[in-house]
């Protein structure tokens, strides 16, 4: 029996522990790398616009890497998986 099928089996998730160490982290480096990368593509590309766009172009690709690979990694299961799709048996005594 996994952690996720004892929790549901008493009752509880763990859903929000794992929103707040990987999701929030997650966000937060993203934000990070973008503000850096608009800091950059503005400040030194000819045309500031154009820099801007490419910043956050280059996020969004590095992104969907992460979440290519991920994929990958966890068989096509990255966002189904939680203690309600681990098809979790409790039995009641």
């Amino acid at each position: 029996m996994t952690e996720g099928c004892k929790s549901l089996a008493a009752g509880l998730s763990g859903s929000g522990l794992a929103a707040i160490v990987g999701g929030v982290p997650l966000v937060f480096v993203h934000i990070v790398f973008l503000v850096t990368l608009l800091a950059i593509g503005t400040r030194y590309h000819r045309r500031r616009g154009r820099g801007a766009v490419l910043a956050v172009i280059a996020v969004m690709v590095a992104s969907a890497v992460g979440i290519g690979v991920n994929e990958l990694l966890w068989m096509g299961e990255l966002f189904t998986m939680s203690a309600e799709n681990a098809q979790c048996s409790v039995i009641d005594p």
